[in-house]
């Protein structure tokens, strides 16, 4: 099912498509709007399409500001989004995503969790992103963030206490390196995937990424050194002849 949303002021505007997805299930809209349109102009006619009020968009985990722009990277053309909560993966192969925490020790092991931009509780309860069946974890034990190029992790003030790599997360943020060890209860999790993108990317029109190219460096000529052979020694003196 595809819709046309519209932003409420005329001029320059671009179209990206977008999938929604609730309890009503999934649906496809193309929006269109320019640089001056804020998500919250786009909400009524959400609301409108799906026959109910909708609180708001949703990113993986994280709720969007209402006044965040269109031109957002979270709204980029091909977004999957939640409509009034946390977005559901689709296909059978979302479950995979390029950062990923694996489960490698406890109740839980073999377990991986997709992580996506914005927080993660880590705990027992049914609420938290990444449930762990270990009754020595807290039911929000810890939190997750990702974002700004980088992976940190926080100890919620649990019972039995959080480490990084053996470092006591007690009161302070860590950030959380690819490979990491973070260990909570009787479980064990690292960190596995790239934080960044492998190019790098520029903002294009209508919510699409470009690709930035990438300069080419020449490697500098390399240093040749020439060892020239060392002169030949002089030759021994001829004994003397012997007398007749």
């Amino acid at each position: 099912m595809s819709d046309l949303l519209k932003g409420p002021a005329p001029g320059a505007s671009a179209v990206r498509c977008w999938t929604l997805t609730g309890d009503l299930g999934t649906v496809d809209v193309e929006v269109t709007g320019g640089g001056e349109h804020r998500l919250a102009d786009v909400l009524p006619g959400v609301a409108d399409l799906v026959g109910r009020p909708v609180d708001g968009l949703w990113a993986g985990s994280t709720r969007l500001p209402d006044d965040m722009p269109l031109s957002s990277a979270a709204l980029d053309h091909g977004a999957v989004l939640g409509m009034g909560r946390p977005a559901r993966q689709l296909g059978a192969g979302a479950a995979h995503s390029a950062l990923e925490l694996h489960v490698v020790g406890g109740p839980d092991a073999g377990r991986t969790f997709p992580l996506g931009q914005g927080q993660h509780t880590i705990g027992r309860s049914s609420e938290a992103q990444i449930r762990l069946d270990d009754p020595d974890v807290s039911r929000r034990h810890a939190v997750v963030q990702v974002g700004g190029g980088a992976v940190r992790i926080a100890d919620l003030g649990s019972s039995n206490g959080s480490r990084l790599d053996g470092a006591d997360l007690a009161g302070k943020v860590h950030e959380w390196p690819t490979g990491g060890v973070l260990r909570l209860g009787a479980s064990a999790l690292t960190l596995a995937g790239t934080v960044e993108p492998s190019v790098a990317l520029d903002a294009g029109p209508g919510g699409r990424r470009r690709v930035r190219p990438v300069p080419r460096l020449d490697a500098p000529p390399p240093e040749v050194e020439v060892r020239f052979p060392r002169p030949p020694a002089p030759a021994p003196g001829l004994p003397a002849p012997s007398p007749l």
